[in-house]
């Protein structure tokens, strides 16, 4: 089953009320149609931002909602410069991951959702987390990427690990974590990492040597639970 994607229903409801004609929808590039982020399969967005060539129609917001489906809301339009690009243009992304405190259960405990998670414990986790503030080469964050591609370093703003919280019986927290911008997997990697030095199945010092040349194989964690929240041009 293909699963239409919401860029998908947005272009659609562009070609029906005239903003696009059909041959953009068909080929994007000829409306220099970029957006601002891009999701893993199965990762969900708040919000995102795209920029596009269309017709400066009057009521365009509300004219294209009305061809949406209800769980999907453009909520504006601003004209921008020809040469705006909402990808390059982005300065940061900011993306939340949603997970149950069972997650960080010392390996050595019997995980159920029951457990709670201990001040300490939480501790750990914000402090392994904190490495990856900064700029740093993210190769082993991604797929085939080489160490000495350019491309590989990234600079992350801030990562921030909340207080526990419940929900239906379930201990859960969230990881909000800044950055300029991400590769495919990269998040849902650095989460696992962070799982797995915390859990007590790596060593304290694999973020950092993850850094280096040497290739280092790190599953990444569920998509379920990662969400871009937000994209920010300051």
């Amino acid at each position: 089953k293909v699963h239409r994607t919401i860029e998908d229903e947005l272009v659609e409801a562009f070609v029906k009320v005239d903003a696009i004609p059909q041959t953009h929808a068909d080929d994007m590039s000829k409306m220099a149609f970029q957006r601002a982020a891009r999701t893993d399969k199965g990762v969900s967005a708040v919000a995102n931002l795209v920029s596009l060539k269309l017709a400066p129609l009057e009521n365009l917001t509300e004219l294209v909602n009305e061809h949406l489906p209800k769980q999907i809301r453009m909520f504006g339009v601003k004209r921008v410069a020809a040469s705006f690009n909402s990808k390059n243009s982005c300065d940061a992304r900011t993306y939340i991951y949603i997970l149950p405190t069972y997650a960080f259960c010392p390996v050595e405990e019997i995980t159920s959702e029951s457990y709670r998670v201990s001040s300490e414990i939480l501790q750990l986790a914000k402090d392994v987390s904190s490495e990856y503030l900064g700029s740093h080469n993210f190769h082993n964050f991604t797929s085939g990427k080489k160490f000495t591609d350019p491309s590989a370093r990234r600079h992350m703003f801030s990562i921030d690990i909340a207080d526990p919280y419940i929900r239906e019986n379930v201990e859960f927290t969230t990881i909000t974590i800044k950055g300029q911008s991400f590769m495919l997997h990269q998040i849902r990697k650095m989460i696992s990492l962070v799982i797995a030095i915390v859990r007590g199945v790596a060593s304290r010092d694999t973020i950092q040597q993850a850094y280096n040349a040497d290739k280092i194989d790190i599953p990444k964690a569920p998509p379920l639970g990662l969400v871009l929240q937000k994209v920010s041009f300051e």
